[in-house]
């Protein structure tokens, strides 16, 4: 059997981002509820780790010659290789905010590579003559959420311009995918049992654009108004899949649910902030303390996983040719 380093599919970047989110969740929070920088300082450490020793494991596996492409060419992990730039802007955006001001020109690269990598990958859907049935919620990670996490992340370090412009990639992209991605999932077949939870990112686009939005012009305007109701809409929707979600095994897909909520409950903090209500602080706690939790069961199932080694694929092969316990 390959070792773990050489058997890590893309998406266990998403482990760092849900991690990240939830950090991005609780330094929202500061700002109704001062006091809980610790709480971001440590999330951060622990997301960073988690970042750089995943980061390190994907370079050694992608040093194997076709590695990276079969990645790339593969319809569930390919666009979740863009999960190693926005994670990176996550922690970028956070460690700034915690005084490491060097962090901004992490920010920065890794917006230029979410920018280069979603630019490639959809020309290389458009070339390989893409099959709209194998499509899923995770093809709005390299483009809809680079792009909006990268608004919020650029912004935040200094670099407005360049956040308008990601705005707007992020933005487009959305419209135009989520038009394709919504008529496959209504009229298409279903989705795999094991990337059901890649639903839950359904949620992410109007919320993390409202995080994007609240960073470019913290008011409550029109464009604001529109967000919430997207998003309010979207809990809607994930409320109604809570039963399609249960029948599901536990797997990595479930990060989705972790990076997915935590922009939405990032979002209601944002909310209380600059449209404050009676009560707010309660709310906020609530919020926090209950997606924190949620998080960690979801941490807690994948260490199980992991120490009983049915978290990673068995070989490379696996994770190349049918995604195996990768999904």
């Amino acid at each position: 059997m390959d070792p773990w380093y050489r058997r890590l599919p893309p998406n266990i970047f998403s482990i760092a981002f849900g991690l990240s989110g939830l950090a991005a969740m609780w330094r929202a929070m500061d700002a109704t509820v001062p006091g809980v920088r610790p709480v971001v300082l440590a999330l951060t450490i622990v997301a960073t780790g988690v970042w750089v020793v995943c980061l390190g494991g994907y370079i050694v596996k992608c040093s194997r010659p076709g590695a990276l492409k079969a990645d790339v060419d593969h319809p569930v992990q390919g666009p979740f290789i863009s999960v190693i730039f926005i994670a990176a802007m996550m922690l970028a955006m956070l460690w700034f905010w915690l005084g490491v001001h060097s962090a901004r020109y992490l920010a920065l690269a890794a917006a230029i590579c979410a920018l280069v990598f979603g630019g490639w990958i959809t020309g290389h859907w458009i070339a390989g003559q893409f099959d709209v049935d194998l499509m899923n919620p995770g093809y709005f990670l390299p483009t809809v959420a680079g792009g909006l996490v990268a608004a919020t992340a650029l912004q935040v370090v200094g670099y407005r311009d360049l956040a308008l412009m990601a705005f707007g990639i992020g933005v487009v992209t959305w419209v135009v995918l989520g038009s394709v991605l919504l008529q496959r999932l209504f009229v298409g077949p279903a989705l795999p049992t094991s990337l059901v939870p890649l639903l839950a990112i359904e949620l992410a686009p109007p919320a993390v654009a409202g995080n994007a939005w609240v960073a470019l012009n913290p008011v409550p305007d029109p464009v604001q108004w529109g967000l919430l109701a997207y998003t309010l809409l979207m809990v809607i929707v994930q409320v109604r899949l809570i039963p399609e979600y249960r029948k599901v095994p536990f797997g990595p897909a479930f990060w989705s649910f972790a990076f997915s909520y935590a922009a939405a409950a990032t979002y209601a903090m944002h909310w209380l902030r600059i449209d404050p209500i009676p009560g707010g602080r309660a709310c906020a706690w609530v919020l926090a303390l209950t997606l924190s939790g949620f998080v960690g069961w979801i941490a807690a199932r994948t260490v199980a996983m992991m120490r009983q080694g049915r978290y990673l694929p068995r070989e490379v092969a696996q994770s190349v040719s049918g995604g195996g316990g990768s999904r």
